[in-house]
């Protein structure tokens, strides 16, 4: 309830100033019930003036904007109204950090190149190490510069004859190894029972003691990976707001919102785009569509006068064949067939063929002589 009411209160709270010169402080209560917003905005701006509050877990991180009153102001103990308070400089958010590669420098110790560089705005400076194959750590060629936040631009650093580039510096995500969460450790988790690395149920693995389910992510519901890669969409979600949050100097919080505003507008635009592309698709589908119809017409048009065409030609073609037909009959009458003889007229034309075969075997005869 109470954290609800201070995010409440933190937007009444607009940003309208800038990061100039400005510090951050970090009011811790001793109980937790600070809630009485009117009472720490009328507390700090008596002694500090224009400031501004945002929420953060540990408590209310103080942007002041007036560096005359950062002592007074770690000198408060209690507010207006005799509430208990802890006022202490903000352990990250009064410096930036960058990564520098020594590689060609790689003989000087950390102390060295702090005493090189302090007075280029360098406060501290840290070397990165790695676990090697037998849990051993080694010593690498990349450093953790820490700056102060008068360091406005961030320029080649001098080493010696040497001017080196410094780049962005993202730590790796804090992630508890008991519930796999993010944002604190083991020592410090609030879960007595522990979460199994690999399929996430309620029991505890490592290397002695190894699980034999099937990987399972709760944190993104997927069987596709265990819950301690870093494959996870949720652990690269977080490391992306890591990444605002160091990047742009603000509070955890306020890069949540920032990524999810900007999320959402990305996946509004994604959304519009494909929006887009199904409405041209659409648009291309119903023109097509019109034209198999206009083709399909004009094949059954050209199927019907072929069809009909073809039909005429029969027609055509058999009234010609039955014209040739009446005609052919009516130019050659049928024969008319001969009546039988009778039985004395076939004996009197047999006589009359037999005289006449005489007749001419007798004039050959004739000719002869």
């Amino acid at each position: 309830m109470a954290s609800r009411k201070m995010k409440t209160a933190m937007k009444l709270l607009p940003m309208l100033y800038d990061n100039e010169n400005v510090v951050y402080l970090l009011m811790k209560p001793f109980d937790k019930t600070l809630t009485n917003h009117r009472t720490i905005c009328k507390s700090i701006k008596k002694v500090a003036g224009k400031f501004l509050c945002t929420y953060e877990k540990k408590g209310l991180c103080l942007n002041v904007y007036n560096p005359d009153a950062v002592e007074k102001l770690l000198a408060m103990k209690k507010l207006s109204d005799g509430t208990p308070v802890e006022i202490i400089m903000h352990p990250t958010r009064n410096y930036v950090r960058r990564a520098l590669n020594v590689a060609d420098c790689c003989d000087l110790s950390e102390k060295e190149i702090q005493r090189e560089l302090a007075s280029q705005g360098v406060v501290n400076v840290r070397r990165i190490m790695k676990l090697t194959d037998d849990g051993q750590k080694e010593k690498t060629t990349m450093l953790v510069l820490t700056f102060s936040r008068s360091v406005k631009t961030f320029t080649p650093v001098n080493i010696g004859q040497l001017q080196l580039r410094t780049f962005p510096y993202y730590p790796n995500l804090q992630q508890c190894f008991n519930c796999w969460e993010f944002r604190h450790i083991k020592p410090a988790c609030p879960k007595k029972v522990p979460t199994c690395g690999k399929c996430s149920g309620p029991h505890g693995s490592n290397k002695d003691n190894v699980c034999p389910n099937p990987p399972f992510c709760n944190k993104c519901q997927s069987g596709d990976h265990p819950i301690s890669s870093h494959e996870c969409p949720k652990y690269q979600t977080e490391r992306q707001i890591t990444k605002i949050r160091i990047s742009k100097g603000v509070s955890h919080w306020e890069a949540k919102k920032e990524y999810e505003k900007k999320a959402q507008k990305n996946t509004d635009a994604t959304v519009k785009h494909l929006t887009a592309q199904m409405t041209t698709m659409k648009e291309a589908l119903e023109k097509k569509d019109r034209e198999i119809k206009i083709l399909r017409a004009i094949y059954e048009t050209m199927r019907l006068e072929e069809a009909k065409n073809s039909h005429s030609q029969q027609v055509n073609g058999s009234s010609s064949k039955g014209s040739q037909a009446e005609a052919k009959t009516k130019k050659e009458p049928p024969a008319e067939k001969d009546a039988p003889k009778s039985a004395e007229e076939e004996q009197s034309c047999g006589k009359a063929s037999d005289g006449t075969t005489r007749r001419k075997k007798k004039g050959k005869k004739g000719r002869g002589k």
